[in-house]
């Protein structure tokens, strides 16, 4: 759910960032919101609580703490193949998302949609709010799939979805209407990995 509320508390900031990028530069941009988002971030904390009534298991012969799963020191599940697959896996899946995430702007200059207003929005500040919109759901919606479908089924068809998302918004980059949307299909697809690779 942390990862969901970063994603949705983005979507409030995304034409706050643009509108002071443009008019104050990149870095009284940093330091203003830099400074926002360590304040509230101190005061939110501040609410953070222990579920009510929790307790952590005891192992009744020893006092000490149940472990429902056995230690493993790091070296030991450096040499799992498993974990090296999943790791691969990983940095794979979130490279191709930050890829998408990093050079936005120039995507949006290069497939001419910089200046065009959907909505009555600018394409890109828009395009990243739905992003952010979708990047913050699907980490507890593909979690939820993914209890009832198994991992490796919604890890497929996550890919798939992501895969089949930047294939069309390439093939149809110069429609802005089509920008926006697939672009939020693109993170829909990839932030799922959040979820889904911590569980596995």
């Amino acid at each position: 759910m942390v990862a969901a509320g970063y994603g949705m508390g983005a979507i409030v900031t995304t034409f706050p960032v643009a509108s002071a990028l443009a008019g104050k530069g990149l870095e009284t941009t940093l330091w203003q919101f830099g400074l926002l988002f360590a304040v509230i971030g101190f005061f939110a904390s501040q609410g953070l609580r222990s579920p009510h009534g929790a307790r952590v298991p005891v192992h009744p012969a020893t006092h000490a703490p149940a472990k429902a799963v056995p230690d493993v020191p790091t070296r030991q599940m450096l040499r799992t193949p498993l974990f090296r697959l999943l790791f691969a896996m990983m940095t794979m899946m979130s490279t191709s998302g930050l890829m998408v995430t990093s050079p936005m702007a120039t995507f949006a200059k290069d497939f001419g949609v910089a200046g065009v207003t959907v909505l009555g929005m600018a394409a890109r500040p828009l395009a990243l709010t739905l992003d952010r919109f979708t990047n913050g759901l699907t980490r507890p919606l593909f979690g939820w799939v993914s209890d009832r479908w198994g991992r490796e089924n919604t890890m497929c068809f996550a890919f798939a979805l992501e895969g089949v998302a930047m294939a069309l918004w390439l093939l149809t980059r110069e429609n802005a209407v089509l920008f926006v949307l697939l672009s939020g299909v693109v993170f829909l697809g990839w932030g799922e990995i959040f979820s889904l690779y911590p569980s596995s």
